[in-house]
């Protein structure tokens, strides 16, 4: 009986609780000692999985972090063209959830992607001029394949706001034209 309350230990995933050995030299014995090994191999391998488990999520925090800390928009886009992951600075851009059928609502940028599949663009960069909240922005997108394997993976896009950029570049232009004439 106890062999078999100690079973339904492990079954509930109790690693640490062992198989009585009894004095006999036996095959319950024999048994119980290649049972508690297990137990033993079992116990090392969780430590281990929860150890890399760790690492994995302090991995992705860090990443999630300098993620949303840089000055460029970062999308992904699976193989159908889905929004997995995105960073506070693209919903800066386009002012609102970009998961929610960006694609669709940026018929601009989804033929872009579309030219970039059958590769019809010369450039893997872009510059578009949107208007967002009654105001004209000028963002430069860069689009680069994500291959895992030598298989791909799906896309990254980089969008940065330029307008400010573009602004004071033409301001800069006409302030020349103005000193030379």
């Amino acid at each position: 009986m106890e062999i078999i309350s100690d079973s339904e230990k492990i079954i509930d995933n109790d690693f640490s609780s062992r198989i009585r050995v009894f004095e006999d030299k036996n095959e319950f014995n024999i048994l119980s000692n290649v049972l508690n090994k297990m137990l033993d191999k079992l116990n090392q391998q969780t430590a281990k999985l929860f150890k890399a488990k760790e690492i994995i999520n302090l991995r992705r925090k860090f990443t999630e972090k300098i993620i949303n800390e840089v000055s460029t928009g970062i999308i992904h886009l699976d193989l159908n063209n889905n929004v997995t992951i995105w960073n506070k600075k693209s919903q800066e851009i386009f002012n609102y959830e970009v998961k929610k059928n960006f694609l669709k609502k940026n018929k601009d940028i989804s033929t872009i992607i579309k030219r970039f599949h059958a590769n019809e663009l010369k450039n893997n960069e872009i510059q578009l001029k949107k208007i967002s909240n009654n105001q004209l922005k000028i963002i430069n997108i860069k689009i680069s394949k994500l291959i895992e394997k030598k298989k791909l993976n799906g896309l990254i896009l980089s969008i940065d706001d330029v307008t400010e950029l573009v602004t004071a570049q033409k301001h800069a232009a006409w302030s020349n034209v103005a000193r030379y004439i």
